[in-house]
């Protein structure tokens, strides 16, 4: 019985297994059955997506179909190549094919956004659909084109304004024809919109091809300019020695360089970079390719003019008149720039005559039509002036300027001749009168020796030979005369040489800054030994500084592009300084910023290279972190170093990445320069990692300003000898002229430090109360700035200068009343300041507190006295 049971039991397992074995087949059997399912599905709606689409294909072409004028259309349509008077006659489309019709024309984000609709389910009536589409994609609903049409000005061309009133007006309706018509004429400019008003257009269709027609006109109007009056010379009026003055100016042939530009032509040449007076690309440096001349212009009286008067004086003659009339009458009054503006050269003919028994530089200009005096010159020969206030003076720029009169018949003595000549008054410089062809023309033929500087004509039989002055040297001056060419603006530049007896600052021996008075002599002594003992390291350093660990490196990003940029243009003197300060680095072994002692500070513009470079994080040391370490000094020394930046060395795979280009060639840096944009970190790690023995037990080394400070001389000396040895190891060098040694008092970072405490820097603060009243906001910034360097000083602050700090946060900048109350308040209170005891550490502090309703005060006190009350 048991082996049968045993039987039994086992067959019963064998079917129980192969029960599970079929249910797991059922299931896998389930599984695929519904992923065929799902296929199926998918194909079926792939096939009725192919089946709209063949749909759509057999159907005819949609554009020809036509939306009803009654309403614009949503999207725009596919341009119609082919268009037949059949087509524009078909039907209005049925509503319910408008939205298939529309999804045909769309693309792009149009396309997508109906995909969306049509797989949602979202797609009912024609105008649930357009509604849509209108929010979707249209303007939103706030703006009024009305509004808009009736603001829009013409404010370039002619075109760009009738496509933006078209434009516009499609979006508008309801305005009826004289509303769109008045609307479209007070847009136009003013000169156009003058003529069409006289014209009076019946439409807006009229008033749009009359527009045209006027701008065309108006076009060339401004396109034509009287050509410029050549006057006539004879054979003898040329220059032997192929030198040419202002002569030669009224000999190139052209028209008259003055143009009057619009705002917005004069926005738009300022958009694309043109010139103003050419249509040349405007650079730094750019002139025009024709030279500018002034031009004399007088207007109309109002008088009537009688006939003989018209006779005598014609307006446009019809036939041409003879070479003297021309050069008498017809010639408008001219004058050269460089006559003008006293621009001079070595060939300028100036010849000395009188008036009156008085000696006048007289400028002979055959760029100049008429003869002209200085107002000034006319005054102080007491000449009669017949005063013309019709009489103008017009520069090729557009400046206008008004002549003072005109002297007539004036003797003008030159060698022995004396010639009455008429002189109209005019500000010009570098001559007291100034010989036009106007007197030239009188004289008949003239030789000219522009090398040695004579002229020569026949007068009354005699040949006469005049001599020009020659270029005068520099010749001492009194302070009287120097005013009255200040005042007169008759000096352009003026330079300020004095003479140095000193000798270098290598050669001098070392000297001691101090302000202590009770400073013991045996100390002064000893001090005086140390200097001369570390006196190499004042010395000026010759070749590289040596390598180190944390020479300057410059790490790029990746894949940035080498930095290729052009140099600068500069004046002759900082051309000259810069090849000086190359000249001296290449013995040792490009920007110009002018120090504090006068002298310049090579720099290179790096900020291509600085924006291409992984930044360096280094800490900087705060000037209050400092100053709070200074507890209980009485004797404090400064050293500075000589210019610290080139004495740390650049890593050598990252020299050429300082190239720099100027006008002598391209050149590298072998030691950091100033203007790098890692430079400062690399410093401050330098200095932290030599000097790291003295931070912060009698050390202070922010930047390459290291300040000693002891409590007594004997630990004082012995804290020189330590940072002097320091100086010696690592081959730094200080510049003697910066460094104080020994003193009770000394300026640190733009405070005063002494035994007391900190307070501010008295020049500082004489630079505040000298400061410009601030009329713009960079001026009203620098205020700030240098006061707010002071905010811990003076109690209040940003109360006192709350009305100065809310006219940087407006738009427009208006000075106020109460920002006057604050700037001076601010000014007063900076007078005023304490001196701030330095906190001692080795003391204990308490902190007492006190709470109220509104909040917390507290009191900070060192042995029962308070320090701070926050």
């Amino acid at each position: 019985m048991e082996e049968q049971l045993t039987a039994i039991n086992e067959r019963q397992d064998a079917m129980m297994t192969q029960m599970e074995s079929l249910c797991s087949s059922v299931h896998q059997h389930a599984e695929l059955f519904e992923t065929v399912q799902k296929s199926l599905v998918a194909q079926q709606s792939v096939m009725t997506d192919l089946m709209v689409k063949l749909t759509r294909l057999e159907r005819p072409d949609p554009a020809a179909l036509l939306l009803p004028s009654s309403v614009p259309p949503l999207l725009p349509r596919p341009p119609i190549t082919t268009t037949t008077p059949q087509q524009s006659n078909v039907p209005a489309i049925l509503p319910d094919q408008r939205i298939e019709i529309a999804a045909f024309y769309m693309t792009g984000d149009a396309l997508q956004w109906y995909h969306w609709l049509y797989c949602t389910q979202q797609l009912s009536t024609w105008e649930v659909f357009s509604r849509q589409a209108e929010l979707r994609f249209g303007p939103p609903t706030f703006v009024n084109h009305e509004a808009q049409l009736f603001k829009v000005k013409q404010q370039t061309t002619l075109a760009a304004y009738l496509s933006e009133f078209e434009s516009l007006s499609t979006r508008v309706r309801g305005l009826s024809s004289t509303s769109l018509l008045n609307c479209f004429l007070s847009g136009l400019r003013e000169d156009i919109q003058t003529e069409l008003y006289v014209l009076k257009p019946a439409s807006i269709h009229d008033a749009m091809g009359m527009a045209k027609l006027v701008d065309d006109k108006h076009k060339a109007m401004r396109a034509f300019q009287p050509p410029r009056f050549l006057p006539t010379r004879s054979p003898q009026l040329q220059n032997p020695t192929g030198v040419a003055p202002t002569l030669n100016r009224t000999s190139a042939p052209g028209v008259f360089p003055i143009k009057r530009l619009t705002p917005a032509e004069m926005a738009s040449r300022r958009e694309h970079g043109l010139c103003f007076n050419c249509d040349s690309k405007f650079i730094k440096g750019h002139r025009c390719a024709p030279s500018q001349f002034l031009c004399l212009m007088t207007e109309d009286s109002d008088e009537p003019v009688s006939e003989t008067e018209k006779q005598d004086h014609p307006i446009l003659a019809t036939e041409p008149e003879p070479p003297d009339a021309v050069a008498e009458e017809a010639t408008n009054p001219c004058i050269s720039f460089h006559a003008l503006n006293g621009l001079t050269i070595p060939s300028t003919l100036k010849i000395t005559g009188k008036i009156h028994g008085k000696d006048v530089v007289v400028l002979i200009d055959g760029g100049s039509t008429n003869n002209f005096i200085q107002t000034r010159w006319a005054h102080h020969l007491n000449l009669p002036i017949q005063q013309s206030s019709h009489l103008r003076v017009t520069v090729g720029n557009g400046e206008v300027l008004t002549c003072g009169g005109e002297c007539q018949r004036v003797p003008l003595q030159l060698g022995e001749v004396v010639f009455p000549v008429d002189l109209l008054l005019l500000p010009v410089f570098c001559a007291g009168i100034v010989l036009g062809v106007h007197w030239l023309a009188e004289l008949g033929p003239i030789v000219f020796d522009y090398q040695h500087l004579w002229m020569e004509f026949q007068s009354g039989g005699a040949t006469v030979r005049l001599h020009g002055v020659q270029q005068p040297c520099i010749q001492d001056t009194s302070h009287t005369s120097l005013k009255r060419h200040v005042h007169s603006s008759t000096a352009h530049q003026f330079f300020y040489l004095s003479v140095s007896l000193t000798t270098p600052e290598h050669n001098q021996p070392p000297s001691i800054t101090t302000t202590s008075n009770t400073a013991p002599s045996q100390f002064t002594d000893q001090l005086q030994q140390l200097l001369l003992r570390y006196d190499d390291i004042f010395c000026l350093p010759v070749g590289l500084p040596p390598a180190r660990a944390f020479d300057h490196k410059i790490p790029l990003l990746l894949e940035a592009a080498p930095v290729n940029v052009r140099p600068y243009r500069y004046t002759h003197f900082q051309k000259a300084e810069i090849e000086h300060l190359v000249d001296n680095m290449l013995k040792e072994g490009g920007i110009l910023v002018k120090k504090k002692d006068g002298s310049w500070r090579f720099c290179v513009d790096y900020r291509a290279l600085n924006a291409i470079t992984i930044k360096d994080r280094f800490s900087i040391p705060t000037v209050e972190e400092l100053l709070d370490e200074l507890s209980s000094a009485h004797i404090f020394s400064k050293l500075n170093l000589r210019s610290g930046y080139h004495q740390v060395r650049i890593h050598p795979p990252d020299i050429e990445k300082t190239a720099f280009r100027m006008h002598e060639g391209h050149y590298e840096f072998l030691v950091m320069s100033f203007g790098l944009s890692n430079a400062p970190s690399s410093f401050q790690a330098m200095m932290h990692t030599l000097f790291r023995s003295a931070l912060r037990k009698y050390a202070l080394v922010f930047f390459d300003d290291i300040l000693i400070y002891s409590r007594d001389w004997v630990t004082h000396l012995e804290h020189l000898h330590h940072i002097f040895a320091l100086f010696r190891d690592h081959k730094i060098f200080a510049k003697r002229s910066k460094c104080e040694f020994g003193c009770s008092s000394i300026g640190y970072l733009g405070h005063r430090i002494n035994g007391q405490g900190v307070q501010v820097d008295p020049e500082k603060i004489q630079a505040i109360q000298h400061w410009p009243h601030p009329t713009t906001l960079r001026c009203l910034r620098g205020f700030l700035g240098i006061s707010g360097y002071y905010r811990r000083f003076v109690r209040g602050y940003a109360a006192i200068s709350a009305p100065l700090t809310e006219l940087l946060c407006k738009n427009l900048f208006v000075w106020t009343p109460e920002a006057t109350k604050a700037y001076e308040a601010l000014k007063f209170a900076l007078t005023q300041t304490p001196i701030l005891q330095l906190p001692d550490f080795s003391c204990q502090f308490e902190v007492h507190t006190d709470a109220w309703s509104t909040g917390i005060g507290a009191v900070l006190l060192r042995k029962e006295s308070p320090y701070r009350v926050f």
